[in-house]
């Protein structure tokens, strides 16, 4: 939820759906020390060929992060990219080559993702599960290749043993912080190229509604949404 001032433009409307959610899916796959370690797609001098005939899994489709991951997912180059939840005809438009019913249980969500990507996935990507619900992501990741499974900081926490596979080459868990202030060597970079990102379509603003003054009702109304988990559309209220 975005509280905006003066300007009531479309654009800025557009722009304002970025900030903070691209930049958890920024930090989550672009760096070394808390993301995947992708080559980034502003760096001309990192060899990103390799990423063509590599798979992604995102968890959490439906979310804004998951939405903007997947989008970050085609920037970045990556040939499948498997997304559980969401709207498939969105998601298909960000770039996602698989969307994944995320009904019926773990087991069954799990043998679809493996459906798609065998034992080869090595970058898995998780925008909305605690703990108790990470180990669907690292279940998905490679037996035989050791797995990096990136997670919002929020989320952290150990993962329930008994519920995962046996991982003969491991896997490594990353907590990932989405903010531009504590990694700008990644998010200066990428501000600066995000008008032409916008500008060729690379990157597409989420949908979003607008409110006209400042209704407490209303505020409260899509707060209440987030807190009992339920769809919602992004809102903005111009003061």
């Amino acid at each position: 939820m975005y509280f905006q001032g003066n300007s009531t433009g479309a654009f800025e409307d557009d722009c304002a759906t970025l900030p903070t959610n691209i930049i958890a899916g920024l930090v989550g796959f672009f760096d070394k020390e808390h993301g995947l370690d992708l080559p980034s797609p502003w760096n001309s001098t990192e060899s990103r060929s390799h990423l063509a005939n590599s798979s992604i899994l995102i968890i959490g489709g439906g979310s804004n992060c998951g939405r903007f991951a997947t989008q970050l997912a085609n920037l970045a180059g990556l040939g499948t990219i498997v997304v559980v939840g969401g709207k498939k005809e969105e998601l298909r438009r960000y770039g996602a080559t698989h969307v994944v019913d995320r009904h019926g249980g773990d087991d069954a969500v799990l043998q679809r993702v493996r459906d798609i990507v065998g034992d080869d996935l090595v970058y898995a990507f998780d925008a909305v599960n605690l703990p108790a619900g990470q180990h669907l992501a690292i279940n998905a990741l490679s037996n035989s290749k050791q797995g990096t499974l990136a997670r919002l900081v929020w989320s952290r926490g150990a993962v329930e043993e008994s519920k995962l596979h046996p991982k003969q080459a491991g896997y490594v868990l990353k907590d990932t912080l989405g903010s531009s202030h504590y990694k700008p060597e990644i998010a200066i970079p990428f501000w600066k190229h995000i008008a032409g990102y916008l500008v060729e379509n690379k990157i597409q603003p989420l949908a979003h509604v607008v409110e006209q003054g400042l209704d407490a009702a209303k505020v409260n109304e899509v707060l209440d949404r987030y807190r009992d988990g339920k769809a919602v559309t992004q809102t903005h209220f111009h003061l």
